[in-house]
């Protein structure tokens, strides 16, 4: 029955949907493919400085064994344009996912406990149960490697396009929104609170932070202690909200510490013998300083969850 659901709701939805798209392939403009899809945003093609550089990571205050996962700073060309999710995806529309697969929900997420003042796997957390306030229009979390290509596959039936989880590249081309910056808005860590959902003061005051420890909190208030509504702080210059800030974002890139030998062409990184955990991107509200970047980098096991951890999808453009 899902699948006959599923099939009606492709054939309603493919031909209005995918005309509106080839409309809108224009690099900068937005469409959607579905009522339930995610808003994309066409990028161009082209070519951008992946990774950061010394001075750089001097100024974020970055770890050296977090320092050197970004380096060496290389050259990565695209050959097509592509698309991209203009928000992260949302409680609302996974739940479009869920409702249509009947997808069990997962038994536990990691998630922050108030009443313990820290960290833990709880059992009965999940996507829309994160053990703090979400509406339907703040990103979703509690998501690990399946579900978010599960999720990108489902998006990819119902509507005709090839949707999937970005690659690292692709991700870190949007993120810099055409600039080559520590931020998008300058060559600097201020206003960060300005810009994007971040660990603040507003956090630290909630979770009884140690506000003297070095690169937990920026000395600002975002006015959110957890996620926020998707599209809360401004877009960048290629109109995507949150590419930093607000939570992390699966990418399918295994894990390798640095760039030597990453591909030049924007592809997905992949090593059988040394993937036994991926990167994820973007920060988030209880991010340290140093990964509140487009360059910042950290890495997950494929069965992880948490609510600081979803998804921003990828959209082949035909």
């Amino acid at each position: 029955m899902t699948r006959v659901w599923i099939a009606l709701w492709a054939l309603a939805t493919l031909v209005s949907g995918a005309a509106a798209a080839e409309e809108t392939v224009r690099p900068g403009t937005s469409f959607k493919d579905c009522e339930h899809c995610p808003e994309m945003v066409a990028l161009p093609a082209g070519s951008f400085e992946m990774g950061s550089t010394a001075e750089e990571t001097t100024l974020a205050e970055v770890r050296a064994d977090a320092a050197e996962r970004e380096q060496p700073k290389h050259r990565v060309t695209f050959a097509k344009p592509f698309a991209i999710g203009k928000y992260e995806v949302t409680l609302a529309e996974y739940r479009a996912f869920v409702d249509a697969t009947n997808r069990p929900d997962p038994d536990r997420c990691i998630t922050w406990t108030e009443s313990e003042n820290t960290w833990g796997e709880v059992d009965g957390a999940s996507w829309q149960n994160a053990g703090f306030y979400q509406g339907e229009d703040h990103p979703v979390g509690c998501l690990d490697l399946i579900d978010v290509r599960d999720y990108s596959a489902w998006l990819s039936e119902v509507t005709g396009h090839r949707y999937r989880v970005p690659s690292e590249a692709e991700w870190e081309y949007a993120a810099r929104g055409g600039t080559a910056m520590i931020q998008t808005w300058g060559d600097t860590m201020e206003h960060m609170c300005r810009f994007a959902n971040a660990s603040d003061l507003t956090r630290a005051d909630v979770h009884k932070g140690v506000r003297d420890t070095p690169t937990r909190f920026f000395e600002c208030r975002d006015g959110f202690v957890y996620t926020a509504p998707v599209g809360s702080f401004p877009p960048n210059a290629y109109g995507l909200y949150d590419m930093v800030g607000n939570i992390w974002e699966w990418v399918e890139d295994c894990f390798i510490i640095g760039y030597d030998g990453a591909p030049s062409d924007g592809s997905i990184r992949y090593d059988e013998n040394n993937c036994d955990r991926l990167i994820v991107r973007g920060g988030g509200w209880y991010a340290r300083n140093w990964f509140m970047r487009p360059a910042g980098r950290s890495r997950e096991h494929p069965d992880y969850r948490s609510t600081t951890l979803g998804l921003r999808v990828v959209r082949d453009l035909d």
